[in-house]
């Protein structure tokens, strides 16, 4: 078993253990809750990303009409979840059909689409808030919307760095409704994307009394991957029982071939390297053997080796960086944004790159004071 640090998005022993419980057959998994309930205190030594599986591990277990010490406990925390999903799905659904009669395309991503399509049940898998993507082309009508709404973004100062270099950022409401609006699915490769990617295979789906579109399995896939293999302070090892979930529940109808080929695409080959490979080790899966073989033949890219050492090792998540931690991230952002894979342009246009930043940046300073100076005067 592997013992990955609390922030990885691998899961380490006990995490594995739950996971198991999740995902296996009855036999294997009524052995791993033994031995997960040996090592772990229920009261103090449940991480986050392990609570959250918990709901899961509560049904299957109850499919082998299994009960134990803990029957109650999990059986609380599987209500409550259920209880919580509701909520949202309801706010959810009046939000989202609000946004489509504004005029504007909705994909409901993440949780809204697992919970309806894959785990069908509104218990199993927790959600605190609701994720959506909107077309690029209507980024602005999107966030205005939310504007004229009550909700105001996580951070306001990065909101417009967001709009060209970033794929989404958080809204909230007064009520505490947040809202993830992205406008990108993806962030890893941002110029190699096409307005039509993703959209192009969306399915349809009803949400409450509304409706809208989700991903098709396969991309719903290959964003679970990228999604969850980033560094995270709340361990994001549910991505192995969302990527699990997905593949069973559409061993007949996934396109492999667009998966793979998105995976070059987006220069993510080594997010689904480690978490198509991690699973397929682990877990009893209908992946076609060519699929695995095709994927050994693909070698990431340098930006693509780059980008996914920052993920790893920072993630999106971290507050304070040192100089040169500041510099790789400003560095991978970068080549999220650059087409080119020749290692000398890669680096001159770098440097133009951050000469332009800095020259906007002091530029913003400097009209930002003016406009503190001037509210003195008056």
């Amino acid at each position: 078993m592997n013992n990955y640090s609390s922030e990885s998005p691998l899961p380490n022993s006990s995490q594995e253990l739950l996971l198991k419980v999740a995902l296996s057959d009855k036999e294997t998994a009524l052995d791993c809750w033994t031995q997960w309930k040996s090592i772990n205190d229920f009261e103090n030594d449940v991480d986050l990303g392990s609570f959250r599986l918990l709901p899961l591990v509560f049904h299957k277990l109850q499919t082998f009409d299994y009960s134990d010490e803990l029957t109650g406990r999990l059986k609380g925390i599987y209500r409550k979840s259920w209880s919580n999903n509701q909520q949202l799905i309801y706010k959810a659904s009046l939000l989202i059909d609000e946004i489509r009669r504004a005029g504007i395309e909705v994909m409901a991503v993440k949780g809204i689409p697992l919970s309806l399509t894959v785990y069908n049940n509104l218990a199993i898998r927790p959600m605190y808030d609701v994720d959506i993507l909107v077309p690029l082309s209507t980024k602005m009508e999107a966030i205005q919307f939310l504007r004229d709404k009550g909700f105001v973004p996580d951070d306001e100062r990065i909101l417009e760095f967001s709009l060209i270099y970033g794929k989404g950022m958080g809204f909230k409401n007064e009520s505490g409704f947040e809202v993830d609006l992205h406008w990108r699915p993806l962030l890893d490769s941002i110029m190699n994307s096409d307005p039509d990617d993703f959209w192009d295979k969306a399915r349809p789906i009803k949400i409450g009394n509304t409706r809208a579109l989700i991903m098709s399995p396969e991309d719903e896939l290959l964003c679970t991957f990228v999604h969850g293999l980033r560094r995270n302070p709340l361990p994001p090892i549910r991505w192995v029982a969302d990527a699990v979930s997905i593949i069973r529940n559409n061993k007949d109808n996934l396109d492999w071939d667009r998966f793979l080929a998105y995976s070059v695409k987006y220069k993510v080959v080594i997010q689904v390297k480690s978490g198509l490979g991690y699973i397929y080790q682990t877990f009893d899966l209908p992946v076609p053997e060519d699929v695995i073989r095709k994927l050994k033949r693909i070698s990431p890219s340098y930006s693509e080796k780059v980008i996914y050492k920052q993920a790893q090792w920072f993630g999106d998540h971290r507050q304070k960086f040192t100089f040169p931690e500041r510099v790789f991230t400003f560095y991978a952002r970068y080549l999220r944004y650059s087409t080119n894979e020749n290692i000398v342009k890669i680096h001159l246009k770098f440097a133009m790159y951050s000469i332009s930043r800095i020259k906007s940046r002091i530029y913003n300073d400097n009209k930002s004071h003016k406009t503190k100076e001037v509210g003195k005067l008056q």
